[in-house]
């Protein structure tokens, strides 16, 4: 039997601002034992709601010269491996939920899953947070979403993966798209970059710029105080990330040096852009910035 349901879902981030996006797919339920396995993207369309143009024009695959592979295990766990034209291969631990269906309630019907990270706005398959239906056939079996224009969202997408293997380490991906990089604990993904002292409740500093680098574990700080015209900069700090499960929310616990930064879990997994610090009965918060560290110090110069 066909059915179609419409899954509404939230990104909570640090403002408590959710974002509530439609998605729909077509449902034929299996059990988890079908499911487990390694998928490839083999649909991802973007259009206009205004385009009509030829839908082949719309098939980004082609366009961006994507791959891309989904990998599911049957503990909650997964990865996914993403390259194309203009981005370099990453391949990144994911958590996944199984949803199972109401009428079979031995089979799956939906999965849900994350890579940790705050959706970045793209509409671009495996970034952030993905929601799948199950259409499982005997001979073909494949996960599938689509997005309508609606709401006021300007354009419509669709995607589907299709199983291609039964494996669920990286060995089939690896087989097709050849070495993989190094793939950090789930913990670590979108940890690295800066982050930029946004709010300072002890009115103390110019700046102060805290660099995390998970490929090392080291982390820098550069700052300068109110009352000195010094640019101060800490380097090789080592630092630590432990995962805790609170009473009202799950959060990461990053230890450098004498100090504990916190940072947060929304509701989907994702771990949000802020990293929270304790200071005294005062909470100091950072923003994650693209910019480099120069090109931030520089706007206090």
């Amino acid at each position: 039997m066909k059915r179609k349901l419409i899954n509404i879902f939230s990104i909570i981030a640090l403002v408590a601002v959710t974002l509530s996006l439609v998605s729909c797919y077509a449902s034929k339920p299996g059990t988890l034992k079908q499911l487990v396995g390694t998928y490839e993207l083999t649909k991802y369309t973007l259009s206009n709601s205004n385009d009509n143009s030829d839908p082949e024009a719309n098939d980004q695959i082609k366009k961006e010269g994507i791959v891309a592979y989904l990998v599911i295990k049957d503990d909650g766990t997964g990865f996914y491996a993403y390259k194309s034209s203009s981005e370099a291969l990453r391949v990144e631990a994911i958590k996944v939920k199984y949803v199972y269906d109401e009428e079979e309630t031995n089979k799956v019907k939906e999965i849900s899953f994350t890579n940790g990270q705050e959706t970045s706005g793209k509409d671009v398959p495996g970034c952030g947070y993905e929601t799948l239906g199950l259409y499982f056939k005997l001979f073909k079996k494949t996960l599938n979403q689509s997005h309508p224009a609606v709401f006021g969202k300007k354009t419509s997408t669709s995607v589907t993966y299709t199983k291609v293997s039964s494996k669920s380490d990286l060995s089939y991906v690896e087989k097709k798209m050849g070495k993989l990089p190094e793939v950090l604990p789930f913990i670590l993904n979108g940890l690295t970059g800066n982050y930029v002292l946004t709010y300072d409740n002890q009115n103390l500093y110019e700046y102060y710029i805290v660099s995390l680098d998970t490929a090392t574990m080291k982390a820098t700080a550069n700052y300068r105080l109110k009352s000195s015209t010094q640019n101060v900069k800490v380097e090789n700090q080592v630092f630590t990330v432990e995962y805790k499960t609170g009473e009202t929310e799950n959060y990461l616990e990053i230890k450098v040096g004498d100090y504990t930064l916190i940072r947060r879990q929304g509701a989907n997994g994702q771990f949000v852009n802020v990293l929270d610090l304790k200071v005294d009965e005062f909470t100091n918060y950072y923003n994650k910035d693209s910019r480099s560290v120069n090109e931030i110090i520089n706007t206090y110069n």
